[in-house]
C-alpha cells in the first residue's frame, strides 16, 4: 500500500523508512534463524573425521594412519573388518582365558517394578532381584569372573566397573568397547583386581536411565592378605567396614543402599569405623 498522494514529502518519507525498517527486520530474523540452523550438529558423524589422529607412533601406527585417510601409503581397509599389522582388536584385550576365576558372581538383569525399603514403587530394574545389586568384593591379584545375563531389560545392559582400570574388552561401554547384552543374552567379565579401594559397577547401556531406575552395585578390592595394608587391618580387630552407596531413585527417592532415611552402622565406643562412601548420583553430594 502507497502513502496518499496528497501526504507531505516528509509524512512519505516517514511511511517508507518504516516499511524499510520492516523489511530489514524481517531479512535479520531470517539470517539470524539460517545461523541457528546452520550450527546444529549433525545427525550422525565421525570424530576420525574432526582431525588427524595420533597414533603414538607405535608398531603398526603407519599402516593404521593410512587406513583412515592420514597418510600416502596403502593400509587394511577397516569396511572388510581385516585387522592391521601390528594392531589388536579390542576383544582380544582379556586376562589369560585358561587362568581360572579367584571370586565368580552371576548377575541377572531383570525390568521389574521396584518399591526401595520406606520408599514408593516405580518401573525401574534389578540385579538378582534386588536393588542395589549384590557386592561383589575381591582381593588385589584375585581374578575376578562376573557373568551378567539379561532376562529382559528391553535396552539392552552391560555391566561398567566404574573408576577400575579393566582390559579394554571388559570395560562395559556399549557399542565401544562391546555390544550390549540384549534379553536372552549373556557376557563374561574377567579381569585382574590390581587396583585397591572402592569402587562400584554400572549398566553403561542407555546408562541414565538404567542407572536411576537400579542397576548398579558397589564393588569393593581389599589388599591382598599378605601385604602391609592388609596386616594393618587385621592388627585391628575392632575395625568396622561399613559400605553407604548412595543413590537417588525416581522420584527424587535418596537412599543409602537401596533404603530411605536414616542408615545405622553398629560400633562398639573406640572402635574404628571404615566409611566407603560412593555417590552413584550425576550431581554433588555432601557428607559430614
Amino acid at each position: 500500500m502507497l502513502p496518499p498522494r496528497t501526504a507531505s514529502a516528509k509524512s512519505r518519507w516517514a511511511w517508507f523508512a518504516r516499511r524499510l525498517g520492516a523489511v530489514l527486520g524481517l531479512v535479520a530474523i531470517g539470517l539470524v534463524a539460517w545461523l541457528w540452523w546452520a550450527s546444529v550438529l549433525p545427525g550422525s558423524y565421525s570424530a576420525l573425521d574432526m582431525g588427524v589422529a595420533d597414533f603414538g607412533g607405535g608398531p603398526g601406527a603407519e599402516a593404521h594412519a593410512a587406513v583412515h585417510g592420514h597418510a600416502g601409503t596403502a593400509g587394511t581397509d577397516p569396511a572388510a573388518n581385516v585387522p592391521v599389522a601390528g594392531q589388536t582388536s579390542v576383544p582380544d584385550l582379556t586376562v589369560d582365558p585358561d587362568r581360572p576365576a579367584d571370586v565368580h558372581v552371576e548377575l541377572i538383569a531383570r525390568a521389574e517394578r521396584v518399591t526401595p525399603a520406606g520408599g514408593e514403587p516405580f518401573d525401574g530394574f534389578t540385579l538378582n532381584g534386588s536393588t542395589p545389586g549384590p557386592t561383589i568384593r575381591a582381593n588385589g591379584g584375585q581374578l575376578v569372573e562376573v557373568v551378567l545375563r539379561n532376562e529382559d531389560v528391553p535396552a539392552g545392559v552391560t555391566a561398567h566397573w566404574h573408576g577400575v582400570d579393566v582390559p579394554n574388552a571388559m570395560d562395559g561401554v556399549a557399542g565401544v568397547t562391546q555390544d550390549a547384552v540384549m534379553p536372552g543374552q549373556s557376557f563374561t567379565y574377567r579381569f585382574v583386581a590390581d587396583q585397591i579401594g572402592t569402587f562400584w559397577y554400572h549398566a553403561h547401556q542407555a546408562s541414565h536411565p538404567q542407572v536411576v531406575g537400579g542397576l548398579f552395585g558397589t564393588l569393593i578390592l581389599d589388599p591382598a592378605p599378605e601385604t602391609d595394608a592388609a596386616t594393618a587391618v587385621a592388627g585391628n580387630p575392632t575395625a568396622v567396614d561399613a559400605v553407604a552407596a548412595i543413590h537417588t531413585y525416581p522420584g527424587g527417592q535418596r537412599t543409602i543402599n537401596g533404603v530411605l532415611g536414616e542408615s545405622h552402622q553398629e560400633a562398639a565406643p573406640g572402635d574404628v569405623v571404615r566409611v566407603r562412601l560412593i555417590n552413584t548420583d550425576s550431581t554433588p553430594t555432601s557428607a559430614w
